[in-house]
């Protein structure tokens, strides 16, 4: 199941006022400067979480496994903060929605180019694996300067008009994508794309009708997609871990850690649980660096008792 399957965001985006207000925001992220918009946010934020105060409530939980020392008020000021750097990523998404020359508003720092640009040398496929922070979508400019083919998979948003936006944007820098449908014969394509010398780009941190497996995650035991993993043991593409994170009103940081390739052992069980636990201690990495920017709004560690 998707973490946000039953959050109350989807909800209230089913509703005749927030559609209406989402498409009325489309319109104007397109007149009103970046700047204008994301001081906006923080008055708008507040109520917003209001009408939240489940998933806000979730992500306190969460940040008691992120940050047990952390009391009450510092996990409350995190999870608004959380809405907040959301709200940011989404104002980006409109934005940049408008036109590719609006990435040129931004200053986006890259760090391990090298690791992109090894992969590509040697001509071959590889997983690209991120997870729900910061904005996933920045990379995709990246990627449109490098001349690959690439695909990204994803969970269609509950809201038509925030997907439109998505998909605008991944088009506008010539990047390809997949939604998860079981009905299509995805898993084919994402093979043939690897072989065809491709990218395919997964968030890893979302089970999207994946089993998933438990591995530890800030020492408890958390559920990730086997998915990507298996698709590299198939393929034998490597896995290229990358984040992208927020850094002031305009800026990003692309991190791109090492390619990690996967070590097969006797067993397929076995070969998934250790390629898991090596790349979740990546992801943990991040997730403690940058935990506002972390956008899971339900519980992450099972049912999280409250």
């Amino acid at each position: 199941m998707h973490p946000e399957a039953k959050s109350q965001f989807r909800k209230y985006q089913t509703t005749p006022l927030l559609k209406g207000a989402i498409r009325a925001f489309t319109i104007v992220s397109k007149i009103l400067p970046l700047w204008f918009m994301k001081i906006t946010a923080f008055f708008i934020i507040p109520f917003f979480i209001l009408l939240n105060h489940r998933n806000f409530k979730y992500i306190m939980i969460n940040f008691s496994y992120i940050r047990p020392d952390a009391d009450l008020l510092r996990r409350a000021l995190s999870a608004y903060r959380v809405f907040l750097n959301y709200s940011f990523y989404l104002i980006d998404l409109f934005f940049l929605s408008h036109g590719a020359k609006r990435i040129e508003k931004y200053n986006i720092k890259i760090y391990g180019e090298e690791h992109l640009n090894e992969l590509i040398k040697k001509n071959i496929g590889f997983i690209l694996l991120t997870i729900h922070m910061g904005n996933w979508e920045i990379a995709s400019a990246v990627l449109s300067k490098k001349n690959v083919k690439s695909y990204v998979v994803y969970s269609p948003d509950s809201e038509g008009t925030i997907e439109y936006n998505r998909r605008t944007l991944r088009n506008i820098f010539n990047v390809n994508d997949i939604p998860l449908n079981r009905k299509t014969f995805f898993s084919i394509q994402l093979l043939n794309t690897l072989r065809e010398k491709g990218i395919v780009a997964f968030q890893g941190d979302r089970l999207m009708g994946d089993s998933g497996v438990e591995v530890k995650f800030f020492g408890k035991n958390a559920l990730f997609p086997k998915g990507p993993i298996v698709l590299g043991m198939v393929s034998g593409a490597p896995i290229l871990p990358v984040f992208c994170t927020m850094k002031g009103y305009n800026g990003y940081i692309l991190s791109i850690e090492k390619p990690y390739n996967i070590q097969l052992y006797e067993t397929r069980d076995e070969t998934i649980r250790r390629a898991l636990e090596d790349i979740v201690i990546i992801f943990q990495k991040y997730v403690l660096q940058y935990a506002e920017q972390w956008y899971t709004f339900m519980p992450f560690w099972g049912k999280n008792e409250t």
